[in-house]
């Protein structure tokens, strides 16, 4: 991601910004993802903040005084998620650089298989969302207590959610990112722009 889109996400600026419009998903792309096992959630452009004022639960607490963390907003849109294979395999124990790599491929891939779909990382919000509307929906944990990289940083580290414990989700902030084998890279499939 560019350092201008993500200043424009709010990834860098510590000031809620207007969240990123992905769009929705043709027909076609719907029925696709559909038979191949992607549940289709509607995203709605809320901070991690307000997602805990309306009783989303978090176990951790040091985000709380982090503007560039619980003030970024989620994704505008439709996202598409296999929760049998939330995570990238392989993507663990990898660079920042070697996931997004990842994330790249799998986005030909759909490119060339699907027109209409493309991969992208989330943010810390797209990630929140999507964890607390699953858990509503099938009262499932998405990660499986494993953890998601995001698009943010927190002390110049890498910011991470999951490690969910029942219906509280976490946040945390490690480097290397090479060092945990918990941490993976889960993309959410989006329409294409």
């Amino acid at each position: 991601m560019s350092m201008a889109r993500a200043e424009r996400r709010g990834v860098t600026s510590g000031i809620k910004e207007s969240p990123n419009k992905v769009g929705t998903f043709s027909p076609d792309a719907r029925d696709q993802l559909s038979s191949q096992g992607y549940l289709i959630y509607s995203l709605s452009g809320k901070s991690i903040r307000e997602l805990e004022a309306e009783g989303n639960k978090f176990w951790s607490t040091w985000h709380r005084s982090q503007p560039r963390v619980e003030d970024v907003t989620s994704s505008i849109g439709e996202v598409a998620i296999n929760p049998a294979k939330i995570f990238i395999d392989g993507s663990n124990l990898k660079s920042v650089q070697d996931q997004n790599r990842l994330v790249e491929e799998l986005s030909e891939k759909l490119q060339v298989e699907n027109k209409g779909l493309q991969a992208m990382v989330g943010n810390i919000a797209d990630n929140a969302e999507l964890f607390f509307l699953h858990l509503k929906t099938t009262g499932e944990d998405l990660f499986g207590g494993k953890y998601a990289r995001t698009t943010q940083e927190a002390f110049s580290n890498p910011v991470f959610i999951g490690g969910a414990m029942g219906d509280k989700l976490g946040i945390v902030y490690w480097q290397p990112v090479f060092e945990c084998s918990d941490f993976f890279t889960a993309p959410l499939i989006i329409p294409s722009k």
